[in-house]
């Protein structure tokens, strides 16, 4: 019956829906999102559930870390997507100082040797298939590692 009310509501608000986020334990979060094929279907539904755990957490000052995704298919061909979450401190701050204090070196040390261009290559193909990497992220790295020398 949910379904049926959450697929009347989605045709009246346009073809997706993004529910708020539910504490599902200490520090754990999950929020669902559906979306029709015009607006995205399952894919459309994963980002706006994990953009829903993104401003879930900004709103708390931090930031999300996804545990699980979800997906899949309700009626009329709407994807669907849970995410699990936690909110964690933001790391950007902390990254920041740890790289002040770290000696900096020439780059001609830190540059990997060209014979490591395959091994980077194959590296980068394991994060984009275990999805840490978007296809965007992938390809720009990829250019970099095949631009040096």
């Amino acid at each position: 019956m949910r379904s049926l009310f959450l697929v009347a509501a989605l045709v009246l608000a346009g073809c997706a829906a993004t529910a708020d986020a539910v504490r599902v334990g200490p520090n754990r979060y999950q929020i669902g999102a559906d979306a029709m094929q015009a607006r995205g279907g399952t894919a459309g539904a994963q980002r706006m559930a994990t953009e829903g755990a993104a401003t879930t957490c900004a709103a708390r000052g931090m930031q999300a870390n996804v545990l699980t995704v979800e997906t899949g298919k309700a009626l009329f061909s709407t994807g669907t997507a849970t995410v699990t979450f936690e909110c964690v401190p933001k790391q950007q701050e902390s990254v920041a100082k740890q790289q002040e204090s770290v000696p900096k070196q020439p780059e001609s040390a830190t540059a990997p040797p060209s014979d490591d261009k395959y091994k980077q290559l194959a590296e980068l193909k394991q994060l984009l298939d275990s999805g840490a990497l978007t296809q965007d992220e992938f390809n720009s790295e990829k250019a970099k590692i095949l631009a040096k020398p």
